[in-house]
């Protein structure tokens, strides 16, 4: 998985918690970005900055 830049999964409805929970893992183990359909959207449209305004310090740290 460490070839991959960036992994852009489902929001996992599929998914039991524990699955979705191992596949962040792993990913992050392997030093790979991983987000999800909604979030990646959001980013590209502007969206995610405004909804995270309100939240100074999380916007700070991705920013």
């Amino acid at each position: 998985m460490s070839r991959y830049k960036l992994i852009v999964h489902c929001g996992g409805c599929m998914l039991n918690e524990r699955e979705m929970k191992y596949r962040y893992k792993y990913a992050v183990e392997q030093n790979v970005p991983i987000t999800n359909y909604g979030i990646l959207i959001a980013y590209i449209h502007g969206i995610l900055k405004r909804s995270l305004a309100i939240f100074p310090d999380i916007l700070a740290e991705i920013l």
